[in-house]
């Protein structure tokens, strides 16, 4: 319902600048949990598909990401290396199964390697609240247009096999309202040039895209609507944090080379 997603939007956007600003425990704990349940509901999604993907392994590659993007140890390959780990670990303990496998190794890549992201983003970069921020508004911002200028200008399908209700005109739209919130925020990041952040705003608002197409293609091949129903009126975790999944990388390793 409207009043859900408005009143879960009103309460849990100020929620999610504040962890974020205040860092440390509290911001690794969050998002830890974003993963942890989104990973949860991957595992839900897949087995509703009648893959018996084990929880298992979801939650222990998610946690080994985690303490990897935390700093808790070193390893070849970063924080990549755990999932490959898991791939191994999950192919041994199901008896060879590499359909289950395949899809653990896919859930922890899509969505636990993305996401811990927000911890570097966080912990290597000065002032790291501000990159986590912009991060937030450009997905926020982007969604938004494409909802407001896809209702109004929408004619031609973007996905239609996908997400039937998504246009071009509401990508383009997004983006474009994207652009212009970015170029408005220029002043809070001097370190980069004009020209870089723009950049920036433009490739991320489109990966932010791709990312909410991704899942959206997830559900439907699982045959869900939602990815679970924890947050109201928006549906589930991955639901909610879908755009961020390819942003958070992006905005990294963009950044690193710049003010790393």
């Amino acid at each position: 319902m409207l009043w859900q997603r408005i009143l879960s939007s009103v309460l849990g956007i100020p929620l999610v600048l504040w962890v974020s600003y205040q860092g440390g425990l509290i911001f690794r704990i969050g998002v830890a949990g974003i993963i942890l349940i989104g990973l949860y509901e991957y595992g839900t999604m897949m087995r509703s598909k009648g893959y018996q993907v084990p929880f298992i392994s979801l939650f222990a590659g998610g946690l080994l990401v985690l303490m990897g993007a935390m700093g808790v140890y070193f390893l070849p390959g970063g924080i990549f290396f755990p999932i490959l780990l898991i791939f191994i670990f999950t192919v041994i303990f199901k008896g060879g199964n590499y359909e289950s496998s395949a899809l653990s190794l896919t859930g922890l890549f899509l969505f636990a390697w993305t996401i811990a992201h927000l911890i570097l983003i966080r912990e290597t970069f000065p002032s790291g609240y501000k990159y986590i921020f912009l991060a937030f508004v450009i997905t926020w911002t982007t969604d938004t247009g494409a909802y407001i200028f896809g209702r109004l200008l929408g004619r031609h399908k973007l996905a239609p096999r996908i997400s039937p209700n998504k246009t071009i005109e509401g990508a383009l739209g997004g983006m474009l309202l994207c652009l212009v919130l970015v170029y408005a925020l220029k002043g809070f990041f001097p370190q980069i040039t004009l020209n870089l952040f723009m950049a920036l705003g433009g490739i991320a608002s489109l990966l932010g895209q791709m990312g909410d197409l991704m899942e959206s293609a997830v559900k439907r091949w699982a045959g869900v609507k939602d990815s679970g129903n924890i947050i109201p009126g928006h549906g589930g975790v991955l639901d909610r944090f879908d755009s961020l999944t390819l942003v958070a990388p992006l905005m990294y390793y963009f950044l690193k080379p710049l003010i790393g």
